[in-house]
């Protein structure tokens, strides 16, 4: 059996595929819609609730806060996507990156970092002959 609203398989004994798709088919039957509108009208016919609700809503729809978590999220997936890649390496993965697809770009950054470490031990291992000399 398939859901009527998306077409996805359905669990034996439902009728909608998920709790979205069975919102959507509840809520696309007009008179469900008529009694949850009346219901609606009649919780705020209280003007206490009513202004209850209106100042939760003011708390929770302040854009620059939904805003700045937005970019808090983006800013934590992408260090979390990213941590294999160093700070100063990550300019040049954003470079190479729409050239060459993320899984070579991320290939190339670790020979890159694979050079720069081999390139440091030599200067280490140098100035310690010097140092010894």
């Amino acid at each position: 059996m398939t859901c009527p609203l998306c077409s996805n398989p359905v669990r034996p004994g439902r009728r909608y595929c998920s709790k979205a798709c069975a919102a959507r088919g509840v809520m696309a039957d007009p008179a469900v819609r008529r009694r949850h509108s009346e219901a609606v009208r009649q919780r705020f016919a209280d003007p206490e609730k009513r202004a209850a609700h209106v100042e939760v809503a003011r708390r929770n729809s302040d854009g620059m806060h939904l805003r700045s978590n937005r970019q808090k999220a983006g800013a934590t997936r992408r260090q979390k996507a990213w941590a294999d890649i160093p700070f100063d390496l990550r300019p040049l993965y954003l470079k190479l990156r729409p050239m060459f697809g993320a899984r070579h770009a991320r290939r190339m950054i670790a020979e890159q970092i694979a050079a720069d470490q081999r390139r440091a031990q030599r200067a280490v291992q140098a100035s310690l002959r010097r140092a010894g000399a």
